[in-house]
């Protein structure tokens, strides 16, 4: 029964190690994109504005 608790923590230690860097880059990319989508909007705003 011991081992088996310590294959359990050695597997969520695993998978938390692989996982972090992961969801840090995907979090990256959903910054950028949500920055990129209002950065085209407020630029779209300003040119139909000046026309």
């Amino acid at each position: 029964m011991r081992f088996r608790r310590t294959r359990l923590w050695v597997a969520g230690l695993v998978a938390f190690a692989f996982g972090f860097p992961l969801s840090e880059k995907a979090f990256a990319g959903f910054y950028n994109l949500i920055d990129s989508s209002i950065g085209l909007g407020l630029s779209i705003a300003d040119s139909a504005g000046d026309s």
